[in-house]
């Protein structure tokens, strides 16, 4: 589907309505503003977001989906649901719940990292 995995987190945040501003998604992914506007530039010319006015803040856009990607996001999202099955096997659901809460553990962390 040509969507890394950084894209995909913009595009999923997005459709589950976790993300939609840019600094919202710079403390998700824990990117600088610049890194993270390239990012969205690369996902927006594949044409699976776009930029919409902010109407509470003028200097700000919002971020959503565009009605092709709202077209793709699920068969986007089950490739990557069995690319987690995949990296999953051998794990009962408790120890994949208590590996999930370390990562989110480790991410929270280095969010937190100045």
């Amino acid at each position: 589907m040509d969507i890394t995995a950084a894209q995909f987190v913009v595009f999923n945040s997005i459709a589950l309505g976790k993300g939609r501003t840019i600094g919202e998604f710079c403390r998700l992914l824990g990117y600088d503003s610049g890194a993270m506007t390239r990012l969205l530039d690369r996902i927006e010319k594949k044409g699976l977001i776009r930029r919409v006015a902010n109407p509470e803040d003028r200097r700000s856009f919002l971020l959503e989906l565009t009605p092709e990607s709202r077209a793709v996001f699920p068969q986007a999202k089950k490739r990557v649901q069995a690319v987690f099955k995949r990296l999953l096997a051998g794990f009962d659901e408790k120890q994949a719940a208590a590996l999930r809460q370390s990562l989110e553990q480790v991410l929270a962390n280095a969010a937190g990292i100045s």
